[in-house]
């Protein structure tokens, strides 16, 4: 038993030391000889003349990142380590140096499935050791390299164990194809792939990705010389990437096959009169040969129908090829490769009527099929079969691990996690194995580690190991390695096909015991799934270092699976601190963490940092989409679903804020009066209140709106006063004029005079206009979305635009505005598309959280008209409106143009320092907030009707100790107090000191930015004092201006226009100097004591008295 196992530990691995050498592709005969040597840390390098420079270049290149110095010479010598490189049957000093030592040379026996053999040794022949890479003579002494290049990764302290690889490679062309649809790849990613491919011995990257309208569509014409930062952002390339991507290419001994498609979309080849269609493709092939591109390939995958004659476009392709560019006297380097062609029928399942003609075209020619499918397993029965239709063994493009089915998934679990490979044994007639990866190329490289391996070694593949070992290909480092572990799995492998890898399948039954042992009194104690949450997070955290690393590599790895990083570390973050936080059951005093949880799960399915850019189309009708990423759909979605629902139940509240209009007054038991609202607002029942002197009757409209009163009779203000206020405390006189709307939070009738007056009416109407439409801030659906008719499209107020939906209406389905915060609504309108309503019955629903929503209206399609249906909220606040499918019945797509909602012309009660509302500070939300940008303040005002003894400012920040926290200031009896730092989560500023309280004002330096959530005043409802004029002491003789004291007040009425009022105490001491420029006004004087009020009229006339307070 123990030979068996060290027998199979050495299959793969040859013990070094303590260590083991693990090299990958597995070589295929791997020879321990018992001893080891110590390298020198500078060697003896032996080329033999016939020994390229691409081969050169390569063993300096491995030697240098070893560290190693290297001298070249003809003689071996003992005091350094020798390293001979040379080709077998040169009768040079390498090729010798086999006979002269009994080295067996079988691997270079010529039988079937057998290229790029090379012969490795390390050994004790010379004192310092010898290190032997014999290769054939079309290069492939380069494999032999890519080996030397991992053993001395893994050398212990310079000592290295004897060894003979005996290795080859099963298929003759392994690599990439990337013809995928979708974003192209960047030059970088391009660069990055095909260093990739000389490490792990691929030699093939076929390009051809069908977004590049110079592959398809616009394939005569010639690549541009530059191009615009949006013209690179879709993915078109210039001359000059194409020159750098093939040198790239030759360098790294990578076929970089350049394929034409001259049949997918309009203006392609004429397959009724070949011949000048194939001139055109050999123009194109000339211009880019002309770039240093030697390897050219023909795709007609995708077209309509299957010409008969499209092993002609092969084989005449071929021909021309050879003819221009390999005629005599040229050299090896600058003579083209085979043509690459992959025809109509290139998966068996599509037909084979036109296969067999293959047979008789050029034998040079490479055909290229998927397998028996589109999407395919390896099958040995289906190569076998394609290989006796078309006389030749077939490469096969493998369409795994491609997403361009599944944009939103992204495939990281190995190989074999969607696609298998069903033989056990080698498929003879596979001639080379070329993945079409993900639009994701750097993360595509756990796949391609796999393809590497298999391609090179079938025999010995093992997935579950491969898998393991393709994680140090990305990242070296170990916690890098294992976090990298971490997140792939627990995110999916799972489309609309089972896999054998499916989401993070030992997290499930974590999840399902949660919910099951759940309820309101009981929280699960949940210790394992919030260690593996905590552990997921931590690992995604760690991979976003990836974002600022110094190796391009890793950046260019972040940039590919950023956006399911960002998901899944959202999605565990909001596991555990919803289970920590229904736990504790905090409350208020862990705002906090209930306001960043609810934040992250309301976005989880919206969030723009979850959204992939996707290009959908081909060639020049390419156009692009955005798709939500789909990490965990299977398990922990629905998961996150649960917790964002249950964790409502323990939510932090504070005191509801009424958005109901109330009746203010100071008449004790006051009754009959009443608010109506409907079209109009409603103050009546009017006519059955007698005011006493200074009594009063109004509205508070519970926000600052912009307001028209309709038409007061002469009645009315002829001996009562009416009056409005932003916020209760501070009153201006009311000049009717019913056609102009006056910004105000309170309206008022009052008497001033000494007599008892009855009110002469028995209502007063309100008008507050609408406006044209409140702007959303987003706009979501859970509907798909057919081609560019984005769901944006119904906020831009083109009525010329639409959404449209990709598939037949589902009940459940949703189109949801966001307004920011929660404000009055009015009318709702839906401008319907020229077909598509809805099948069933559709409602209107209004909601503060998404979680619990209002019906408002229910409607179906015989309710539309003229392309419209409206209906009206009556001023109902909410921040959310959305349009539900509440049932369907019919499988018609869906189609909306705009969606519109108006809302009362509100005035936000805060402001920032540019002026600009912020409208998220009084709605009672811990769910909303507001962020400024850099140094700057916000003004917020107080118009609720109470006596504020304490405001709480309630913010999540992070404040930095190098600078100042934000500063809090309260204006009060006219003048700015300071009033300390926003500190605490719940900052409580204390304020029963000061009076008249009408504003807060915030202010921040650009390092200390506050995120603001809410701003709540505390105190007793708010009723003003019923004072008679007392205390005038003495007046002059004028009748123009009288002064009285009112409670805490000095009211001054005048028929001439106040200019300036001076108040003084008897000692001359100046209280009070305000500029005026009114006929009336009240001056809060808080003071006990006796004070003269100078009163300074615009006729020049000046009134004065003294009066006691």
């Amino acid at each position: 038993m123990k030979n068996i196992l060290l027998f199979t530990l050495l299959l793969c691995c040859v013990t070094l030391r303590s260590q083991t050498y693990s090299i990958y592709p597995i070589p295929q005969k791997t020879t321990m000889n018992g001893n080891s040597i110590e390298m020198t840390r500078e060697v003896n390098l032996i080329k033999e003349p016939g020994i390229n420079e691409m081969i050169s270049n390569r063993i300096q290149e491995v030697l240098t990142n070893a560290g190693i110095n290297f001298t070249i010479s003809d003689v071996f010598t003992d005091d350094k380590t020798n390293i001979l490189i040379g080709i077998n049957g040169s009768k040079g000093t390498a090729d010798n140096y086999t006979s002269d030592h009994s080295l067996s040379k079988d691997v270079f026996t010529v039988t079937s499935n057998k290229f790029d053999p090379y012969l490795l040794q390390i050994n004790k022949n010379h004192n310092k050791g010898d290190i032997l890479i014999l290769g054939d003579n079309s290069g492939s002494a380069y494999y032999g390299l890519a080996t030397l290049e991992q053993i001395l990764e893994q050398a212990d302290n310079n000592h290295l164990s004897t060894a003979t690889f005996e290795d080859y490679a099963h298929t003759q062309y392994r690599g990439i194809v990337e013809g995928f649809y979708g974003h192209p790849y960047s030059v970088e990613s391009r660069l990055s792939l095909l260093d990739y491919c000389k490490r792990y011995k691929m030699n093939m990257f076929v390009y051809g990705p069908k977004a590049d309208p110079y592959h398809a569509g616009k394939w005569r014409e010639d690549y541009p010389s530059t191009l615009t930062d949006q013209q690179r952002y879709m993915g078109l390339i210039t001359q000059d990437d194409l020159r750098s991507l093939a040198a790239k290419a030759k360098a790294c001994n990578v076929d970089f096959v350049w394929s034409i498609h001259p049949a997918l979309e309009g203006g392609g080849i004429n397959f009724s009169n070949l011949d000048p269609g194939i001139e055109d493709i050999i123009h194109k092939f000339d211009a880019l040969y002309k770039l240093g591109i030697r390897h050219f390939g023909v795709s007609i995958d995708d077209m309509n129908g299957h010409p008969y004659n499209q092993s002609e476009l092969a084989d005449k392709t071929q021909t021309k090829l050879y003819e221009k560019f390999n005629k005599t006297g040229v050299t090896e380097d600058d003579k083209v490769g085979p043509l690459l062609f992959v025809p109509t029928q290139y998966a068996l399942n599509y037909g084979t009527g036109t296969l067999s003609a293959f047979k008789n075209i050029h034998k040079d020619v490479v055909v290229a099929f998927t397998g028996y499918d589109c999407f395919s397993n390896i099958r040995g029965s289906a190569c076998d079969r394609m290989a006796d239709l078309i006389g030749r063994n077939p490469v096969m493009w493998w369409n795994n691990p491609v997403n361009d089915d599944y944009d939103e998934f992204l495939y990281m679990h190995g190989l074999t996690a969607r696609w298998s490979i069903e033989d056990k044994s080698p498929v003879s007639s596979l001639q080379g194995l070329i993945l079409n990866p993900m639009n994701q190329g750097q993360a595509s490289k756990i796949a391609l580690f796999g393809a590497a391996d298999y391609s090179w070694n079938p025999s010995k593949f093992n997935e579950s190991d491969n898998w393991e070992a393709s994680l140090a290909s990305i990242v070296k480092e170990p916690e890098l390695q294992d976090a990298l572990k971490t997140f792939i799995n627990i995110v999916s492998a799972y489309t609309t096909h089972d896999t054998r890898t499916p989401e993070g399948e030992k997290f499930a039954p974590l999840y399902t015991a949660f919910q099951s042992s759940y309820s309101k009194g009981n929280v699960p104690d949940a210790t394992e799934l919030i260690n593996e949450m905590k552990k997921a997070n931590a690992a995604c955290k760690l991979l976003e270092s990836l974002k600022e690393s110094e190796n391009q590599e890793y950046n260019l790895f972040y940039e590919d699976i950023k956006s399911w990083l960002a998901k899944v570390e959202s999605m565990t973050d909001i596991v555990v601190k919803s289970i920590s936080f229904m736990k504790n059951d905090a409350g208020l005093s862990a705002w906090t963490d209930f306001a960043e949880v609810q934040a992250k799960a309301q976005k989880i399915h919206n969030d723009s940092a979850f959204l992939l850019s996707v290009f959908e189309g081909k060639g020049t009708s390419t156009y692009e989409v955005f798709k939500e990423v789909q990490p965990t759909p299977k398990y922990l979605d629905p998961f996150v679903d649960f917790l964002a629902d249950k964790i409502k139940d323990y939510a932090p509240q504070l005191p509801d804020r009424s958005r109901e209009m109330e009746i203010i007054t100071n008449i004790y038991n006051l009754s009959g009066v009443s608010i109506e609202t409907n079209d109009m607002t409603l103050l009546s029942g009017l006519n059955t209140v007698t005011l006493k002197p200074e009594e009063y009757v109004g509205i508070y409209f519970n926000a600052i709106k912009e307001v028209a009163v309709e038409f007061l009779p002469t009645t009315l203000t002829s001996t009562l006063s009416t009056e409005y206020s932003m916020n209760g405390k501070e009153w201006s006189t009311f000049i009717p004029d019913h056609s102009i709307a006056q910004e105000m939070a309170y309206f008022r009738i009052k008497n001033k005079s000494k007599s008892t007056h009855a009110i002469p009416i028995n209502e007063i109407s309100f008008r507050m206009p609408a406006s044209e439409s409140s702007i959303p801030i987003n706009v979501t659906t859970n509907m798909g979305t057919y081609q560019t008719y984005n769901i944006k499209n119904v906020i831009d107020g083109n009525y010329a635009t639409k959404f449209w939906s990709d598939k037949a209406q589902k009940a459940g389905e949703y189109i949801q505005l966001d307004f920011g915060s929660s404000a009055a609504r009015y009318q709702i309108t839906l401008h319907f598309a020229e077909g598509d309503t809805p099948t069933g019955e559709a409602q209107i629903q209004f909601s503060d959280d998404t979680q619990s929503w209002t019906t408002i209206s229910t409607f179906t399609s015989s309710d539309i008209s003229d392309k419209l249906y409206t209906c009206n909220a009556n001023g109902r606040f909410a921040r959310y409106v959305r349009l539900y499918l509440q049932s369907v019945g019919g499988g018609d797509w869906f189609q909306l143009a705009e969606f519109e909602v108006t809302g009362a012309r509100i005035t936000p009660v805060a402001e920032d320092n540019e002026g600009n509302p912020v409208a998220l500070l009084d709605d009672r939300s811990l769910s909303s907030g507001y962020k400024g940008k850099g140094e700057g303040h916000i003004i917020y005002r107080f118009i609720e009707n109470i006596a504020i003894n304490e405001i709480q400012i309630f913010h999540n920040s992070m404040f930095t100790s190098a600078s100042a926290k934000p500063t809090i200031m309260i204006y009060s009896n006219g003048k700015w107090i300071a009033k300390g730092e926003l500190d605490a989560p719940c900052t409580s500023v204390p304020v029963s000191d000061l009076k008249n309280i009408s504003q807060l004002k915030i202010s921040w330096n650009k390092d200390n930015i506050p995120v603001l959530y809410e701003i709540m005043p505390i105190g007793e409802p708010y009723v003003e004092e019923v004072s008679p004029p007392t205390g005038i002491l003495s007046e002059t003789s004028s009748s123009n201006a009288s002064i009285f004291i009112e409670g805490n007040y000095v009211r001054i009425e005048s028929r001439i226009l106040i200019e300036r009022i001076i108040i003084t105490d008897l000692s001359g001491q100046k209280i009070k100097d305000i500029n005026v420029n009114q006929n009336s006004i009240e001056i809060p004087i808080h003071e006990k004591q006796v004070l003269i009020v100078n009163v300074y009229l615009n006729n020049n006339e000046t009134v004065t008295a003294k009066v006691a307070r």
